[in-house]
């Protein structure tokens, strides 16, 4: 797993502990220093993965689309879901965080 997958996962996993808080049965962390070492937790790791989320226009025979995919190598590979992309051969522009696009 890539250092970008690993980060969106525990940031995932970290979002849903504690989206599930309110779950019956499910612990509710109420300790003012444990909140705020989960939300500094959280927002260092938005801050260090956002960088490789990039936006995608998409347009095929059905019309335009966008969403969002996430670079997982240095060479520039964009993953994202199938809904996003279109079917194969559908004109997709990646719009980067620093302002720079390439069609895929």
């Amino acid at each position: 797993m890539s250092r970008a997958g690993g980060l969106i996962s525990l940031l995932c996993v970290g979002v849903g502990v504690w989206c599930n808080a309110g779950v019956a049965g499910a612990e509710v962390v109420d300790d003012k220093d444990s909140i705020r070492a989960f939300e500094s937790l959280v927002v260092g790791t938005i801050a260090r993965v956002s960088p490789a989320v990039v936006s995608i226009h998409a347009a095929d025979g059905d019309g335009d689309g966008n969403g969002s995919g996430v670079v997982v190598s240095p060479d520039g590979e964009v993953w994202t879901v199938a809904h996003v992309a279109g079917p194969a051969g559908s004109a997709a522009t990646v719009l980067f965080p620093g302002g720079g696009a390439a069609v895929a």
